[in-house]
Order: C-alpha cells, then structure tokens, then sequence
C-alpha cells in the first residue's frame, strides 16, 4: 500500500464492546471512518503505519525517517520476545513512536503525547495510541515539561513486554538509525 492523502487504506481501530477489538477504517486524506469489520487489519496496520510515518517524516525530518526505520526493524527483530498476538502492535506503534515530531502535528512540544493525541483524533488502535504517547519512559520527561497529569489522564501506561521491546528499539537506535 502507499499513503498519497487519497488512497484508501485498512486501520486499527478499539471498537466498543460486543465488536472485534480492530475494524477496517477508510482512509481519505487524513479523515477516517468506520467501514466494516476486516480480518486483514493487522497485517495491514503495519503497512499503513509504515506509511503514515513515512508521509509525516520523510521529506521534513529525513534524520528522524531514518531512526524510525532502524526503530521498526529492530522492533521486528525484537518481536519474538512478545506474546505472538501482540507482534503487530509492536511493529506498528515502533513505526508510528515518533511522528509527534512532525511539524504538522506540534502542539505541545512534546513528541510522546503530540503523536499519542494526533493517532487518537486520526482514530488509530487506543493501544498503539497509548504506546506512542508512553513510549521509552515518556512519564519521566512528561513530568519534567510539566504534562505529566496530562499524559497519565489521557493515556493507560502499560507495562507489558511490548512495552519493554519498544523502548529497547528505541532507546538502542542512534538518531541516524544506527
């Protein structure tokens, strides 16, 4: 798949209670809508948030682009270490972790919960949303830039293996993706 701001693309989406935990969103521009349930989502989640990164961090932070690549295939590496239904959230949201720097995205200041607030209100999965806003001890810094009760009321921190292979990617790859 490609992202070009018009092409329709399959996302995650947390649904409410009685529906499958991802459903297929359409995706035009940078809206989204619930379409129907669609057994490929994850699959597909990857893919789209390899896109979504690349759209938000290529062209205007190329020295981020190449972190977060080397941040996703470490975490894909990393992702045997995870229960096997939890891998392709930990590839996404490695892809996905630091598109709060993006320009288009800035509001606070502070990438973690700017990329965490931004994949909520686009309707990604909460729990890659959640990832993103977390990630790589993000309560310490949030805490430190006076956001901490900020973050903390608007995003469950999880403690999980996920949690631990994404700030390992992240936290072992340079800022040049080395």
């Amino acid at each position: 798949m490609c992202w070009d701001g018009s092409v329709k693309h399959v996302v995650g989406l947390d649904t409410a209670a009685g529906r499958p935990p991802l459903v297929g969103l359409l995706v035009t521009g940078w809206r989204a809508k619930v379409v129907a349930p669609y057994p490929g989502v994850m699959a597909a989640l990857i893919d789209t948030a390899q896109e979504v990164a690349r759209h938000l961090l290529e062209t205007q932070l190329p020295r981020r682009w190449s972190h977060v690549q080397a941040v996703a295939a470490k975490a894909d590496r990393l992702s045997g270490a995870v229960p096997s239904e939890d891998r392709e959230v930990l590839v996404a949201a490695a892809w996905l972790h630091d598109v709060g720097y993006s320009p288009d995205l800035v509001d606070t200041g502070f990438h973690s919960l700017d990329g965490g607030r931004w994949l909520r209100r686009e309707r990604f999965n909460e729990r890659i949303a959640a990832l993103v806003a977390h990630h790589s001890c993000a309560w310490l810094e949030a805490d430190e830039r006076g956001l901490g009760e900020d973050l903390a009321a608007e995003f469950v921190r999880e403690e999980t293996a996920v949690t631990d292979a994404l700030c390992c990617a992240d936290m072992t790859t340079g800022p040049d993706g080395h």
